[in-house]
């Protein structure tokens, strides 16, 4: 699968029940807003980006940079990326897994 849009370019590949994206994000967008029902990691190739996750009832945020290394977001943790740079990374997670929109950070995205 290829997406090609304003923010940047995502490419899917399945493999051995693995679903990873290479993504690349310009900067000033947003990604993601969902919660995916198994544990999903990423890892920033170049760029960097703030993780938005909620824990708890609240958001917590991280900055990611390739020096973060493999970041675990854990199963139905809500999560959203903002890029404040052009970033490249690479997330994956088990092919098939259940994956729901978290409406509060869908709409953060849309300002």
């Amino acid at each position: 699968m290829e997406k090609i849009t304003e923010a940047g370019a995502l490419y899917a590949i399945e493999n051995s029940g693995i679903t990873t994206y290479n993504i690349f994000t310009k900067a000033g967008f947003y990604r993601g807003g969902k919660a995916y029902h198994a544990d999903k990691f990423v890892h920033i190739i170049s760029g960097s980006c703030k993780l938005i996750i909620e824990k708890a009832g609240k958001d917590v945020s991280k900055t990611l940079t390739p020096a973060s290394g493999i970041v675990r977001i854990k199963n139905g943790t809500p999560n959203l990326f903002y890029y404040s740079e052009d970033t490249l990374m690479l997330e994956w997670f088990p092919t098939g897994t259940k994956i729901e929109k978290f409406e509060r950070y869908r709409e953060m995205k849309k300002k």
